[in-house]
């Protein structure tokens, strides 16, 4: 019987694929390097990146900041995610390869800002949108970003009732999260947004107020990988040092970005470095393929947050 167990037949596939297109020299190439590196290198003493990336990364990080004040403003909540999360965690501002930041807001917060920061930054030249493509999923918040490549992600979470100890809540949760993801790209463009909220409350019944939350969940219309979290993991916010200012982080950071990245998150990365731009190139090669002085577009962003401190 052992001959028709799934996750054996899977593995000699792959074997033999890689067998036959030559690819598992090239593997075990990098996992003798990734060993080497998580053995011997010390990836807290990691130095921090020159030249372009490190302009995109002064640039985001006051981009941060100019956020995080008027978010202080109107009392709006929010916490960094991802590897920006990450970064804060292990290396107390961006991790070295790093080139973008990322933010969460719970469902509440981030319909509020969304109109806050777009109407409060505007006069800046700061650009705040709700993605045509990612509708009620996704807000991107640039500063001459097809310029610049400077850019911070920002996503909602939602609480819910789904317990996060029990598996078989989990899998139904994830089953629905699938199926609702497939409706959603078809009807995201069709629907406005009251529709779309009306819509997804058929698929996941299980999102719901904060009064009645077990849990809280990542953005349920486009997360590749659904993510559940108990509340006490992410509230009340802590604070870290990034990039020599305090940001709000998960109040479990660590417990974050295991469920997030796994036991392994304090490790060198095997993939995923190099995610980000389009078919321009990596954002940090933006700004010189655009012939932009980033000494002066950091200098701008230093008056703007000048402006918002007062």
């Amino acid at each position: 019987m052992s001959f028709f167990n799934r996750d054996k037949i899977k593995e000699k596939i792959r074997y033999w694929i890689q067998v036959i297109s030559g690819t598992s020299q090239y593997e075990e190439r990098i996992n003798t390097l990734y060993f080497f590196l998580n053995n011997y290198c010390d990836i807290l003493s990691f130095p921090e990146a020159t030249g372009s990336l490190r302009m995109i990364q002064k640039g985001d990080a006051l981009l941060l900041q100019i956020v995080d004040i008027i978010c202080v403003k109107h009392k709006i909540e929010y916490w960094i995610d991802a590897g920006t999360c990450l970064g804060a965690v292990r290396h107390h501002g961006f991790i070295p390869w790093d080139d973008d930041i990322d933010i969460n807001m719970i469902r509440t917060d981030y319909e509020r800002a969304r109109h806050i920061l777009k109407e409060e930054l505007k006069e800046y030249g700061i650009s705040v949108e709700e993605s045509k493509d990612e509708p009620i999923a996704h807000v991107g918040i640039g500063y001459k970003h097809r310029e610049t490549g400077l850019w911070i992600d920002l996503f909602p979470f939602e609480y819910t009732t789904i317990d996060p100890k029990n598996k078989r809540n989990i899998e139904g949760f994830k089953r629905k999260n699938t199926q609702y993801q497939r409706q959603w790209r078809k009807k995201r463009n069709k629907y406005d947004r009251k529709k779309m909220f009306k819509y997804r409350k058929k698929f996941i019944p299980e999102i719901c107020e904060k009064k009645e939350a077990k849990s809280i969940i990542n953005c349920p219309e486009w997360c590749p990988k659904p993510m559940i979290f108990e509340v006490k993991n992410i509230f009340p916010l802590n604070y870290m040092m990034f990039e020599g200012f305090k940001v709000p982080v998960p109040n479990d950071a660590h417990k974050y970005l295991e469920i997030f990245y796994g036991n392994n998150y304090m490790n060198f990365p095997q993939s995923g470095v190099m995610h980000h731009g389009d078919g321009r190139g990596h954002l940090s090669t933006w700004a010189q393929k655009s012939g932009t002085d980033m000494n002066q577009i950091i200098r701008e962003l230093e008056d703007v947050l000048n402006m918002v401190k007062q």
